[in-house]
């Protein structure tokens, strides 16, 4: 009986075992697929041993042989099975998936909303700048005594800085933001660019403040009833008046002639180290010759005096534009003028019908010179006939305009637009 017992107690032990082994299979089999360690276990079953660790594993010793057999399958299913299974399911799904997780989700996400918050952080802000004053005009006839100056008052929300982008020869720009205009800014538009700096926090900003030079509204010139005309080498008629004494109503009249002027050798350059403009050129009158008997003997009673010879009335003249000042004189614009004096070609004889005669050049030149600053643009050239002639005068008296052309207009121009032309000299 004993030994029956001991035969029953065997056999269970080993389904105990048999039982345990299957389990690790699956667990192994489920975790990590390997069917080495399936036949392992099951030639170690098979061979008997897992009786002896059946005992062993009642008694709760371990042996070497029960580490070889059923001790070697279970701790090879444990690791195999449980304890592998853990640890890559700790390290490859939980764990690892959390660490993932952690990397790649959450933390990671953490680092690049951080790294977005910074990003906004950094993103540079448009600024505005404020000008006190973004637009200055002038007439120029401002710059003739002196040059002019404003502020521009500019703030920003960074440092601002200030350059001359349009017509730095003429306008100049500090620090502080203060413009000068210097003398003889002639007409135009010109641009000073405000700048304020870019920085971690706003963007570069420009702004520009314009300055206009126009002319000025009442011109002197601008109102006078003239022809602008004279260009170099071109012939144009010019009107010019006679002085004469009709016998029949007892009175002075005036008698009007047409003759023609030619400009030629017109030349401008630089001179003075290039601070200064010299223009010169030639005035050819062509005097008029189509008198008529009567107006002979008119033009040669005109002077109570049977015979004489008189000098062509006609004129040159150098004006200032806008004020109409004679410009032969000193003045304080820095023209100069010089002539060479008159040379007269040909004669034009014309007696009268009893007695006495009268004479005239056929031809009249003058060459004339004229300096002037860089940057003055008033500069009128000027040449024609007379309006009136109340006596008799030599050519010498009218080589110059001599008094404010505008108010000469009873000598030098009047009703007809050609007893005067003109050219501008800009």
């Amino acid at each position: 009986m004993k030994d029956i017992h001991n035969i029953l107690r065997k056999r269970a032990a080993a389904g105990l075992a048999a039982f345990g082994l299957c389990s690790a299979m699956l667990l192994t089999q489920a975790n990590m697929p390997n069917p080495v360690w399936a036949e392992e276990a099951g030639a170690e079953s098979s061979d008997g041993q897992g009786t002896e660790a059946a005992d062993t594993a009642e008694q709760g010793t371990e042996t070497e042989d029960n580490a070889t057999g059923q001790d070697t399958s279970t701790e090879q299913g444990e690791t195999a099975g449980q304890d592998t299974s853990t640890e890559q399911g700790e390290t490859a799904g939980q764990d690892t998936s959390t660490e993932q997780g952690e990397t790649a989700g959450q933390d990671t996400s953490t680092e690049q909303g951080e790294t977005t918050e910074q990003g906004e952080a950094s993103v540079a802000k448009a600024q505005k700048i404020s000008l006190k004053v973004s637009k200055k005009s002038y007439t120029a006839d401002q710059f003739k005594a002196s040059k002019q100056s404003f502020q521009i008052g500019a703030s920003a929300k960074t440092k601002v800085s200030y350059k001359v982008t349009k017509g730095n020869k003429y306008v100049s720009v500090n620090g502080k933001g203060i413009v000068t205009v210097k003398r003889w800014t002639p007409q135009g538009t010109y641009k000073v660019t405000v700048t304020a700096k870019a920085t971690d926090k706003y963007k570069k900003a420009e702004k520009n403040v314009t300055i206009q030079v126009k002319a000025p509204k009442n011109a002197a010139l601008s109102k006078i009833n003239m022809s602008w005309d004279l260009k170099n080498y071109k012939t144009v008629p010019y009107s010019t008046a006679y002085g004469a004494y009709d016998y029949e109503i007892g009175d002075y009249i005036k008698l009007m002639k047409t003759g023609s002027i030619k400009l030629k050798n017109l030349k401008k350059t630089k001179v003075s180290n290039g601070t200064r403009y010299q223009v010169a050129y030639t005035l050819q009158y062509t005097h008029p010759t189509d008198f008529s008997q009567t107006e002979i003997d008119q033009i040669i009673n005109f002077g109570g005096e049977s015979e004489g010879v008189w000098g062509s009335p006609c004129y040159m003249a150098a004006v200032d534009y806008q004020t109409g000042e004679n410009l032969t004189l000193e003045n304080a614009y820095g023209v100069t003028v010089k002539a060479d004096g008159w040379k007269r070609t040909g004669e034009n004889r014309h007696n009268g019908s009893t007695d006495g005669w009268f004479s005239e050049n056929a031809v009249s030149e003058i060459a004339v010179k004229i300096t002037y600053p860089i940057g003055y643009q008033d500069l009128c050239i000027l040449a024609g006939g007379l309006a009136e002639r109340t006596e008799h005068v030599g050519n010498e008296d009218f080589v110059f305009a001599k008094k404010n052309f505008k108010s000469a207009s009873g000598e030098l121009y009047g009703e007809d637009a050609n007893i005067c032309h003109g050219i501008r000299m800009n």
